[in-house]
This record gives structure tokens, sequence and C-alpha cells, in this order.
């Protein structure tokens, strides 16, 4: 009974893990191949879904001489960057109007949140059923 409780759980959490595992190994092959630069912010867009954020907007001169500007898509109150604050940016040769600024936030931390939660369910899950005594 215990072996089909175990597999109905991993089941269940099993497609959350790969997502997030996807999503990790996806943005790193992505990130590889990207050029880094310097970008200044040049202003927090505000955006109100619910509760009011700020989304950071970068301007960062690409190696082509030509200036582009990015908007963050992580929004923060308060804002994460202050004006005229210098940031990374990553960006593809042949499409720098795609470009993304280079912090945990804005590359991993939706696939690192999403594997952590489905790993604290599997553990908790996995404990819970131990001290089951009927199983």
């Amino acid at each position: 009974m215990k072996k089909i409780i175990y597999g109905f759980i991993f089941l269940c959490v099993g497609p959350f893990l790969f997502i997030g595992a996807y999503g990790l190994f996806s943005t790193y092959q992505s990130t590889k191949n990207l050029i880094e630069t310097e970008g200044i912010v040049i202003g927090n867009v505000l955006t109100i879904y619910g509760d009011a954020t700020y989304t950071p907007a970068i301007k960062f001169t690409a190696n082509d001489s030509v200036e582009w500007m990015v908007n963050g898509s992580v929004g923060s109150n308060p804002p994460m960057y202050r004006v005229g604050e210098k940031v990374s940016v990553l960006y593809h040769k042949e499409k720098p109007n795609n470009a993304r600024i280079k912090s945990f936030m804005e590359l991993w931390f939706g696939d690192v949140l999403f594997i952590s939660i489905a790993l604290f369910v599997f553990v908790i899950a996995f404990i819970v059923l131990r001290r089951l005594p009927f199983l």
C-alpha cells in the first residue's frame, strides 16, 4: 500500500520537478551564447497587477554601437534598482531587444522556487506517510 501512495505522490510532484529542472537547464543553455555588457537603470516602471510593483527599465549599448532599452521581468516594491545604477545585461548579438538583466532573480529564481516547493511537498508527504501506523 505504501508503494502505491509513494508512487502517487511522486506522480503528482514529479512533473513539477521535471518542469523546474528543464527550466534551469534551458536557462543555462540559453545564457551560454549571450554577450554580457553593462547597462544603466533609466527608470522603474510601475506595474499594477493586484499590488503595485516596479520593474527596472535598462538602457545598454550593444556591440554594434546601437542603444537598446529593455524592461526587467521581475517586479518588486520597493524597486530593486536605483535610477542611475549600473547592471549587467545579457543579450544575443542578433536579438539585442530580447536582453535580460544578469541577476539571480531575473534568470533563476522562478525555476528554483518551482523545484523547492515540489521538493518541500514531497518531503512533507514522505514524513507524514512514514508516521502513519496503518500503512
